[in-house]
């Protein structure tokens, strides 16, 4: 939280220096590499901090192994998508932006895209094998580098100055993670047998988080630059400043939620059906209620935390209300992704992630013409609906007995196939991979964004 709030410090000084419009680009920049880096990352996050947990006590060996595959993964697929963007950058400053001055700063942060894909695979491991110590104290001097690098970079170049500032602490975060991964994992260990089977399960569950995505974060991203092509950079600006306070806000609440997807795990392998349902109603509630206090402390200062930003943004309170006021269905949204996931319910997740693009692309286009108070509204009014319309699915999708949790276990299943059992192989498959035999170690948090970027949220 300490790195964080430095970033979140580094960014209002930023928006006092250049003001609303020029916010606004830098804002629309970052939901740019926001998009690319969904692809990029491609759900190394969640499936390493999920199978690195799963087996990092029991054959730390395999661990290691995984998380390297994972980093080379990231490594790649971001060295390709940052220079994607970097290439379309004319394009998309043209094209989607309305602003060819913007194909710089474009350029330079597919430097950004690089790091934060990388980034966030290696966050992730670090909280598979519970370091959770190593991550904070690089996330604090990633933040304590973010804010001289993007203050005087930003005074001396403006919005690619903000660019290039984010992009410097990205690298030095990169380095201090690789060390950080480096001291608990070890190095890097040969492919054996039994990796081959983790490394499809670790790429099938990294392509379903991609797939989840593939329609939402366009939709995101589309609707972002809909509206500031429509309304303006400047009030995007305005979105865009009462969106990262509220960034800030799900990055207090997610240090519980973070925990959601180890201990759902850990509750289905342990306690089964039963032990599932009750981490979901409990973990999910106490989320809530921390959410929703946290709503409505927002919403009372939002006055005072508007002028922060300086005199043009005096007057867009109204716009953080309206924003803040989605957190809590946020929350719930982001229990339901947690369920779905610890499960490996893909197909249904997938299906979801399709209802929620075309409900946010309609409140989105009704809403906009009323400037960032219609656009903030919009991204409430679908998170809710969301809510209103999968909750109900996810939780008859939940299994309602131990013997069914087990079946719907696909290390189990596979376990029972005729061509391991004649094998003989059946009992040291389940005993090494199963969540029920690995569940109980799996106390650990889940990645969280990398730099807070000013781009939707949701979940």
């Amino acid at each position: 939280m300490v790195g964080q709030g430095l970033s979140y410090f580094a960014s209002l000084l930023c928006a006092r220096m250049l003001g609303r419009e020029q916010f606004g680009q830098v804002g629309i920049i970052l939901t740019t590499v926001n998009l690319f880096t969904s692809v990029a990352g491609f759900g190394m996050g969640v499936a390493a901090t999920k199978l690195v947990a799963e087996v990092g006590s029991q054959k730390p060996e395999r661990a290691r192994y995984l998380a390297f595959f994972a980093i080379r993964v990231t490594l790649v697929l971001g060295l390709g998508f940052g220079a994607v963007q970097a290439i379309a950058s004319p394009f998309i400053a043209r094209r989607f932006l309305g602003d060819p001055s913007l194909a710089m700063p474009l350029a330079l942060s597919g430097l950004i895209v690089l790091t934060s894909a990388v980034n966030g695979t290696q966050v992730a491991i670090l909280n598979g094998y519970e370091a959770f110590r190593q991550a904070a104290s690089v996330t604090i001097l990633r933040g304590a580098v973010t804010v001289p690098s993007v203050l005087i970079m930003a005074h001396a170049w403006g919005v690619t100055g903000v660019v290039a500032g984010y992009a410097v602490a990205g690298v030095v975060a990169a380095v201090l993670l690789q060390r950080g991964v480096r001291i608990y994992s070890g190095p890097p260990s040969p492919l054996e047998e039994s990796d081959r089977r983790q490394r499809r399960r670790l790429v099938r569950l990294g392509g379903a988080v991609v797939a989840a995505s593939m329609l939402p974060v366009p939709v995101a991203w589309w609707t972002n630059t809909f509206f500031a092509r429509k309304a303006g950079f400047a009030e995007y600006g305005a979105y865009a400043a009462a969106n990262q306070v509220v960034l800030i806000a799900q990055l207090v609440t997610s240090a519980m939620s973070a925990t959601f997807l180890p201990l759902l795990a850990s509750s289905l392998g342990k306690d089964g059906a039963s032990g599932l349902r009750r981490g979901i109603v409990r973990l999910g509630s106490a989320h809530f209620l921390a959410t929703l206090m946290m709503t409505l402390c927002i919403a009372l200062l939002a006055p005072m935390i508007t002028r922060l930003y300086g005199p043009s943004f005096r007057g867009t309170d109204a716009v953080l209300i309206l924003l803040v006021a989605s957190l809590p269905f946020v929350s719930l949204n982001g229990t339901m992704g947690h369920v779905l996931w610890v499960q490996e319910a893909s197909r249904l997740a997938i299906g979801l992630s399709l209802v929620r693009a075309a409900l946010q692309l309609v409140m989105v286009i009704w809403l906009a013409p009323f400037g960032a108070r219609g656009f903030a509204m919009a991204q409430t009014a679908s998170a809710a609906l969301v809510l209103l319309t999968c909750a109900p699915i996810v939780w008859r999708r939940l299994p309602h007995s131990d013997l069914q949790s087990a079946d719907q276990n696909p290390i189990a299943a596979y376990a029972e196939s005729d061509s391991l059992r004649t094998m003989g192989l059946r009992q040291g498959i389940v005993d090494d991979l199963s969540p029920q035999s690995l569940g109980a170690n799996t106390a650990t948090t889940s990645m969280k964004t990398e730099i807070a970027l000013p781009a939707h949220r949701f979940q």
